[in-house]
């Protein structure tokens, strides 16, 4: 589990992933972006936010809630239940983040295991998900 740059660095290139950039200008280079794609879970079409990342002098001035907000648009004019996202249990400020725009926890995020030795594996992630229109 965890972070894996290139296992990474191939998702980001995936055909069908769509990306938001965030620029000054057109010219500048991007100080931004969200990554999406339009995908299956459980065998119902969803909108699966892959990836937000914004530089810190971009943050807590709305525009995360802005870019959500355009990708909840676009599942909402395909005609998508709901958006969903991963994120890390160690980033409990990207998690409230999400929290705070309505996201809860999906009924497919992994739960705790237990083995038969009696270890208990706890994801390192959550799924969160949040209706649609």
């Amino acid at each position: 589990m965890g972070w894996h740059p290139q296992k990474k660095r191939k998702e980001m290139r995936l055909p069908d992933l769509r990306y938001f950039l965030v620029k000054r200008t057109p010219e500048s280079p991007p100080e931004g972006f969200l990554s999406f794609m339009l995908t299956y879970e459980d065998g119902k079409e969803v909108i699966y936010v892959y990836e937000v990342h914004l530089a810190e002098t971009l943050r807590k001035g709305g525009l995360g809630k802005l870019l959500v907000g355009l990708v909840e648009e676009v599942g909402c004019k395909v005609g998508v239940e709901k958006a969903m996202l991963t994120v890390f249990v160690a980033n409990e400020g990207a998690r409230s983040f999400y929290e705070r725009l309505g996201y809860d926890v999906d009924e497919f995020s992994p739960g705790e295991r237990k083995l038969r030795g009696g270890v208990v594996i706890v994801p390192d992630y959550v799924i969160l998900s949040k209706r649609l229109g």
